[in-house]
């Protein structure tokens, strides 16, 4: 995995951004509200995906592991994975590994789909922030799935 210090947001023109999203239809923290206020055709289309139906209730459990792949800017995308259920500040691990990780298998058969690579990837310690997630469990999954030719960025000072 390859190290960038920077804003990923502000700062990337070509590639895939990954981000994990909750399945609750909130993105008011973190790079996902960055991701929201710059790009929110982002937003529209996960709302969209998580939009609790009668037929499945209002918990959001049924949409662990989509994504939701948007072209932001020309040649530049934004994969949202849920990969987790709920969110909270509580100090709780609200990612759910097994959701990641089924994220990571579809966005790698995604990535098959396009002309990107592996090396297209980038991504914040992913989970692992507000997500409450492990970082080296993360990185392994991230791994597994996508090898080791995606860049991790982080903010400077952190």
């Amino acid at each position: 995995m390859y190290l960038q210090t920077g804003n990923l947001v502000e700062e990337l023109k070509y590639g895939i951004i990954l981000q994990q999203v909750n399945a609750q239809g909130v993105m008011a923290s973190g790079i996902a509200k960055e991701i929201r206020a710059k790009w929110p055709a982002v937003w529209v289309a996960y709302s969209t995906l998580v939009t609790p139906s009668p037929e499945f209730g209002l918990n959001g459990q049924q949409h662990l592991g989509k994504i939701s792949p948007v072209e932001v800017e020309s040649n530049l995308w934004v994969v949202s994975i849920i990969g987790q259920q709920f969110y909270g500040r509580d100090g709780k691990r609200y990612t759910s590994y097994d959701a990641l990780d089924v994220g990571l298998q579809q966005v790698a058969r995604w990535v098959a789909e396009t002309e990107f690579t592996h090396a297209d990837i980038h991504h914040p310690l992913l989970g692992s922030g507000l997500g409450g997630g492990s970082w080296p469990v993360v990185k392994a999954i991230i791994e597994h799935r996508l090898g080791s030719d995606t860049t991790l960025w982080t903010l400077p000072g952190v």
